[in-house]
């Protein structure tokens, strides 16, 4: 059986598969695919440290790092003197601060959901479309909201939810019942809202740089069918406002279903 792989690899992987006796297929990029795998490859060993916080996934990190500097001509002993001087100018990350705001002046408001959900309600009516209001609904949370980086609906087949229409990078297809924020959700049969999802038990790492996160389930006829995921990269971005504010959103969604 062959398994797809089509990631970048440590140069001396090929030589350590084929020691153990499986043949292996493998190709050398150009030098523009090398330098989009690489940053793949970067955000893979992060979502790989961040998941498990194996200090071996943080040296892999620092391998693909070197060789993406490398890579755009810049060597190991002058990325130091950069990070150096800008440690001495700036300071490094040990005082464990956190910038919170800068500058005068009033917060921004919460959203207007009011004005949301009438959004939702002129954008579906009289559409029997419900995939395409969907699409919509995801289109109109992404545009509207703030501070997030996905919006969009996982739908239940079984004890799996399934990718539907959304907004943002490209996501994880499938999630189990009480896996994830998601799954979580499903299974306590209640909104969730996770202010840092990386201290979240069992958190599904679909992007990197999400770091908070509201999942609201969908209901048709009092059973839940699937959820509406919103992921946000600040920490702590969702309020109370938007937990009732995206329930009212789910009714609308809700009623248009049951039709």
């Amino acid at each position: 059986m062959i398994k797809r792989y089509n990631k970048l690899v440590r140069d001396r992987i090929p030589e350590i598969i084929r020691a153990g006796g499986q043949p292996c297929e493998t190709e050398v990029l150009s030098e523009e695919d090398y330098l989009r795998a690489l940053d793949r490859k970067l955000f893979e060993e992060l979502a790989e440290y961040r998941a498990d916080g194996n200090p071996e996934e943080l040296a892999d990190l620092l391998e693909v790092l070197l060789a993406a500097a490398r890579a755009r001509g810049v060597d190991r002993d002058t990325l130091e003197t950069i990070r150096d001087q800008k440690a001495r100018e700036r300071g490094g990350f040990e005082g464990r601060i956190l910038l919170k705001s800068v500058g005068e002046g009033e917060e921004t408001p919460d959203t207007d959901y009011g004005s949301i959900c009438r959004a939702l309600e002129s954008l579906i009516e009289n559409v029997p479309h419900k995939e395409a209001n969907l699409a919509n609904a995801a289109a109109l949370l992404f545009g509207c909201l703030k501070g997030v980086n996905w919006a969009g609906f996982y739908w239940l087949q079984g004890e799996t939810l399934v990718l539907g229409s959304f907004q943002g990078r490209p996501a994880c297809i499938e999630i189990p019942v009480g896996r994830g924020v998601c799954g979580t959700a499903v299974e306590r049969r209640e909104t969730l809202v996770v202010e840092d999802v990386h201290r979240f038990a069992g958190h599904i790492a679909c992007d990197v740089t999400s770091n908070s996160e509201i999942v609201i389930p969908i209901r048709v006829k009092g059973e839940i069918v699937g959820v509406l995921d919103i992921d946000s990269p600040t920490v702590g971005r969702f309020t109370e406002t938007d937990r009732k504010g995206l329930e009212r959103f789910v009714e609308i969604l809700e009623k248009m279903l049951e039709q």
